[in-house]
């Protein structure tokens, strides 16, 4: 799991550091950075995937634009440098340095550094090269197993004694390396899987849509071929977890995943309890968005096909504020089964409500603007109980101001 994350020069970020959990909220005001934020995260995912590129940062919900808008444009702030994201997990951390260029088609570039200082660029060779650079003894060292190197590649394939000298001379380093390489591969492979997502109601109404990354796009596409695929499974274990969640509105019965043949699209029939017997199911283009964005949620969070680090950004869009503080509990029990990182970024304080701050894999973060304009992070601890006094709801304490992340402006 994703224990620290550090981001310089990104958008409105000058330089925030964040102390993540399993299930971690963000609130502040509009504009304070939130979005941003997840996006630099995302931003350091394609670096460790090897695709930084624009089509994949959209595909994962960053939003793209003119390299001078990517870069921190804060007053003071250097143009030049490039974004820097350190992520860390446990004792293994990488430092993402990456650049756009300013000509009329940017290219992304990236250098990768372990907390050992080893380069684990794109280019394997090169890294390999850095890595025997920083084994050596001494220079005469360097310089000899480099020339051993050289021979190799510029004579005959028949030196055989060469090969064999340099593969012994090789043979610490390349396994030092491979070692490495390999570590941060599986180490940091929930970060390459990183995607923010935000759902919309158009994506969620059109059901049969497909999107870009399989089994959801950002805007929540895919959503019915992953409930048929709920369906198949022998013990529909996933699809009555989705169902037994949805219960959290009083009107939901259950639903059927109707499979569709040649000439007929799948559909899913909905059961509203209240409902005459005989016209008790309708299909989902009846049914209202926020039952939509529910049957999203727990599928991304209930599904092993589903990435286990991840954001969701405005989770409390379209829904009842008590049914935030109720979502908020579920989503968290579900993210410590399904062994689920996630980050939610929200505008209610409701959601608020179903966090338990006690418990060390949930936490709070309230986003504001520094004295620069810069975006600032805030962790909230758990809040003094004063004696005497009724212990403030968290909601509470946000509206009273005593959490920060509200607008200043009136």
């Amino acid at each position: 799991m994703i224990k620290e994350i550090i981001i310089e020069n990104y958008k409105s970020i000058d330089k925030v550091k964040l102390d993540l959990g399993r299930f971690n909220v963000f609130i502040g005001e509009n504009g304070a950075g939130k979005s941003n934020i997840l996006e630099a995260i995302s931003l350091a995912g394609a670096a460790q995937a090897r695709k930084l590129d624009n089509e994949f940062l959209t595909s994962r919900g960053v939003r793209v634009t003119d390299p001078k808008w990517m870069r921190c444009a804060i007053k003071g702030a250097s143009r030049k440098k490039p974004i820097e994201i350190t992520v860390k997990e446990d004792v293994d951390e990488l430092t993402y340095k990456i650049g756009l260029d300013d000509g009329p088609y940017p290219k992304w570039s990236c250098e990768v550094k372990d907390n050992v200082n080893v380069r684990l660029g794109s280019n394997d060779i090169g890294s390999f090269l850095d890595l025997i650079r920083d084994s050596a003894k001494d220079e005469a060292d360097l310089k000899k197993v480099l020339s051993s190197l050289f021979n190799i590649v510029s004579e005959p394939a028949s030196q055989s004694k060469k090969k064999k000298k340099l593969s012994i001379e090789l043979k610490e380093p390349l396994g030092l390396f491979k070692e490495r390489l390999e570590r941060h591969k599986n180490t940091f492979r929930s970060l390459a899987d990183f995607i923010v997502y935000s759902p919309e109601n158009t994506a969620l109404r059109t059901f049969e849509k497909e999107g870009q990354i399989e089994p959801l796009g950002v805007n929540g596409e895919g959503i019915l071929k992953l409930l048929t695929v709920f369906d198949r499974e022998e013990t529909k274990v996933t699809l009555n977890k989705v169902k037994d969640s949805l219960r959290l509105l009083g009107w939901f019965s259950d639903f059927n995943v109707v499979h569709g043949g040649v000439n007929l699209p799948s559909k899913v029939e909905i059961c509203d309890r209240w409902l005459d017997e005989d016209l008790n199911y309708f299909d989902q283009k009846s049914a209202n968005e926020g039952f939509l964005f529910l049957v999203f949620y727990f599928s991304l969070f209930s599904s092993e096909l589903t990435p286990s680090f991840f954001a969701v950004d405005n989770i409390d869009a379209s829904l009842n504020p008590k049914l935030c503080e109720h979502l908020t509990v579920r989503l968290s029990e579900l993210a410590v089964e399904h062994n689920k990182q996630v980050i939610l970024t929200t505008h209610n304080p409701s959601v608020l409500d179903g966090l338990d701050l006690s418990d060390p894999d949930q936490r709070l973060f309230t986003i504001g603007r520094g004295a620069k304009g810069q975006t600032r992070v805030r962790r909230i601890e758990v809040p003094e109980i004063i004696n005497g006094h009724r212990p403030l709801r968290l909601s509470e304490a946000f509206i009273r101001g005593s959490l920060g992340g509200l607008p200043k402006g009136f």
